[in-house]
């Protein structure tokens, strides 16, 4: 309503003097059937399901765990949210986050994993200047006995999560030149 496009406020309206971009993507994962008890049938199809600054987003389903080829029935999963708020104040967010990212069939939740937004600022000197990127496998811990699966050879489900934190004052915007008389252009 004033003017400047959506965005989620963190801390005090009064101190949000800069924009940032935050992007979560699900980028793969790797055997995902060690998430299921192997005497359980699930009927409807797979989806991710995450939060993201208090809205949920739910993926595209896709039909089985068991991925074939290099691209598998994966479908890599991206959502961008802008935030208005001050660098302190986004600092202190995201040391005390994280992000949930649940594996679902139906309504039955079949694995979980969390990744702490705290990723972004550890791998930085905390200026997020113009921006980082974070890109982490995440083990999967599955919802029928809340413990991470292995198969004999030591395979573990994994998810590969990316997160991406960009300050907009850096961002190229379209606008116009000032239309002063005093401006001189020089051919050359």
């Amino acid at each position: 309503s004033d003017g400047e496009g959506g965005y989620f406020l963190v801390g005090p309206k009064s101190s949000a003097s800069e924009k940032f971009s935050l992007s979560l993507c699900l980028v793969s994962s790797k055997n995902l059937e060690l998430t299921l008890d192997s005497s359980t049938v699930y009927h409807d199809q797979y989806y991710w399901q995450y939060n993201l600054l208090g809205v949920d987003i739910s993926t595209e389903q896709f039909p089985s765990l068991k991925l074939e080829g290099e691209t598998g029935s994966f479908v890599s999963e991206k959502a961008t949210a802008t935030i208005k708020t001050s660098r302190e104040n986004l600092l202190k967010f995201l040391s005390k986050s994280s992000v949930s990212i649940k594996l679902c069939n139906g309504a039955v939740v079949v694995a979980a994993a969390d990744l702490a937004l705290s990723c972004l600022t550890e791998s930085t000197d905390s200026s997020l200047d113009p921006g980082v990127t974070v890109s982490r496998q995440v083990n999967l811990v599955s919802g029928h006995n809340l413990a991470v699966g292995q198969d004999s050879e030591g395979n573990k489900p994994v998810l590969g999560v990316s997160l991406t934190l960009t300050s907009l004052e850096y961002e190229v915007t379209s606008g116009q030149l000032s239309d002063s008389d005093d401006m001189e252009v020089e051919a050359g």
